[in-house]
């Protein structure tokens, strides 16, 4: 019998070059936000609203915090807004949330988050990069989230 559930989300950041080298990568932990876990209780209990499936960048360099409720200085521009990620189902209580974004000129990004909307909405999670990532134009950056539940 499973009393309680573990939560655990890991991401892994891939850059690279405009001809497909790897220049960095990276793979981290990150936080769930109050309004992520209030988000996925409602989810649970009533259906909720929206789906944990968008990645934001950031050049700010934040310091993640249950409190947040917002990407902080969330890039628009430049190939690099926030995008929907392709939902991947892995083993029991397992699945994968990534996207794989393009520069369209010189962009540092420092953070990412993952949110229930294309604008607004909930921000379920973030994770403040180990180092920024300088990406020239042509270099792509790959965001994978992955989430697991445990029973245990």
């Amino acid at each position: 019998m499973n009393e309680s559930l573990k939560f655990k989300n890991i991401v892994e950041v891939i850059h690279r070059d405009a001809n497909g080298n790897i220049k960095s990568r990276q793979k981290k932990c990150n936080l769930v936000t109050n309004a992520g876990v209030d988000w996925l209780k409602g989810l649970m209990a009533n259906g909720g609203s929206g789906q944990a499936l968008y990645i934001a960048l950031t050049a700010t360099a934040i310091t993640p915090a249950a409190a947040d409720t917002s990407l902080s200085g969330e890039i628009t521009s430049n190939g690099l807004a926030r995008a929907a990620g392709t939902y991947t189902p892995g083993s029991t209580g397992v699945f994968t949330v990534a996207n794989t974004f393009t520069a369209t000129a010189a962009q540092t990004v420092a953070s990412a988050g993952l949110l229930t909307a294309v604008s607004a909405g909930t921000l379920f999670a973030e994770v403040a990069l180990s180092s920024s990532a300088s990406l020239a134009s042509g270099d792509t950056l790959q965001i994978a989230w992955t989430v697991t539940l445990t029973g245990s």
